[in-house]
């Protein structure tokens, strides 16, 4: 359901399921001159124009499904004072419920989020990948996000609120489970959080 309110646009989803699978990297655009003057064989030379394709600046890999139901409010900045005139978010989201059976089978993660490292040889084949993992991910979060615009930076000023409203139905719950083998995850711990804020602020400063 998307609506139309007096502050924005209102997005409804009773039965929402977001899956993904990311690659954090840190590198020079393809075609590119290497940003050095020695120190490396490198320096000078153009960056190669498949070096999106390659794994050699790759940190690790991002994964997760988000199964459940959730809102969102999205706020345009319409403020006449530049300090107070920003893009904001408001979302919540509720984790679909496990069985006790499903609970118990290692075999099902659920709704989950996954950092995952590959090992990769001279050939740019993966030859290793281990991973950590949070799984059977399930309660309550809220999240209020600011885009804010300046000068010359752009800054995001988020907060996730983990089981808002401070229900024992809502606590927040996942397990944490590693995988160091090809289709071997291991469970660590189970983990319950009963409620709290995470805080993060982000500033882009292009160059």
């Amino acid at each position: 359901m998307i609506g139309y309110e007096e502050q924005g646009i209102y997005i409804s989803a009773d039965d929402l399921l977001v899956a993904a699978s990311a690659e954090m990297a840190i590198g020079q655009l393809p075609g590119s001159l290497y940003n050095c003057t020695s120190g490396s064989v490198k320096c000078g030379s153009v960056v190669p124009v498949d070096n999106f394709a390659r794994k050699d600046d790759v940190l690790t890999s991002i994964a997760f499904k988000l199964d459940g139901k959730g809102d969102l409010f999205i706020i345009p900045g319409m403020n006449d004072n530049a300090e107070n005139n920003f893009l904001s978010f408001r979302a919540n989201f509720e984790f679909n419920a496990l069985s006790d059976t499903d609970k118990l089978n290692p075999n099902i993660l659920g709704s989950y989020f996954s950092l995952i490292n590959e090992d990769v040889d001279a050939n740019n084949t993966v030859v290793k990948t281990s991973s950590i993992n949070l799984n059977k991910l399930q309660g309550v979060l809220a999240l209020e996000s600011q885009v804010k615009m300046q000068k010359d930076t752009v800054v995001f000023d988020n907060k996730v609120d983990i089981n808002p409203a401070k229900s024992l139905n809502q606590v927040f719950r996942t397990e944490l489970s590693m995988s160091t083998m090809p289709n071997q995850m291991q469970k660590m711990a189970d983990i319950a959080i009963t409620g709290g804020s995470i805080r993060s602020n982000l500033g882009i400063t292009p160059r």
